[in-house]
């Protein structure tokens, strides 16, 4: 018999709207710092050129599929150059009824060579599973993806804040239990898929 399984819905045309709108407003504010910072033409710091990065992050979910209490992840990699880098990100989702670890590679793009820019990324991988409860259900991961809009703002030559806000979307195989056939059990599996939008905090060298 299936029961006591977690279910996620996908995100409705109301919350899909916000979304749109949110990333709007975001997207207006960047520019209007983009612009103030080309304006007085203020570079404090002769900021990193290259070398190893390392991307630290709290966050929550502004609204979405499931309930996510709380985030943390770690990015660290390579910055190419001032405005490219390339890294791989592990995160811990503490969800409603389940932990997910999504790890991912991350590709992100600082649009200005400034100490406060306006920056787009990129994620993509897989996502493990384990639930929080004792159902009686296994759980299983899937592909991960991810992608938003951002801002980081230098307070010396390598370290800065960042902050950001993006759309994330995880798969979730769930098995159940079907009851007994005959001698044996039988068991069945389903996906469900968890996203929404999440704003994060963090810093960054």
């Amino acid at each position: 018999m299936r029961e006591n399984f977690v279910t996620f819905a996908p995100l409705n045309k109301s919350i899909m709207k916000k979304n749109i709108f949110l990333f709007a407003i975001l997207f207006h504010l960047i520019i209007r710092l983009d612009a103030q910072s080309n304006d007085s033409s203020q570079n404090k710091f002769q900021i990193k050129q290259s070398g190893f990065t390392s991307i630290n992050e709290i966050g929550t979910n502004l609204f979405g599929s499931d309930d996510r209490a709380f985030l943390f992840r770690s990015i660290n990699g390579y910055l190419i150059n001032p405005n490219i880098s390339l890294a791989i990100g592990i995160e811990i989702d503490n969800l409603r009824d389940l932990l997910t670890y999504p790890l991912f590679l991350d590709l992100r793009w600082s649009l200005i060579k400034e100490f406060m820019s306006p920056l787009i990324y990129l994620d993509a991988g897989y996502s493990g599973a384990s639930s929080k409860s004792n159902t009686g259900n296994n759980y299983s991961g899937g592909y991960y993806y991810a992608l938003g809009m951002g801002i980081k703002v230098f307070i010396s030559n390598s370290v800065y804040l960042i902050s950001d806000i993006g759309f994330f979307n995880q798969a979730v195989t769930y098995t159940y239990s079907l009851g007994h056939s005959g001698i044996n059990l039988r068991y069945n599996s389903e996906m469900d898929n968890i996203n929404g939008v999440v704003i994060r905090l963090g810093i960054g060298f």
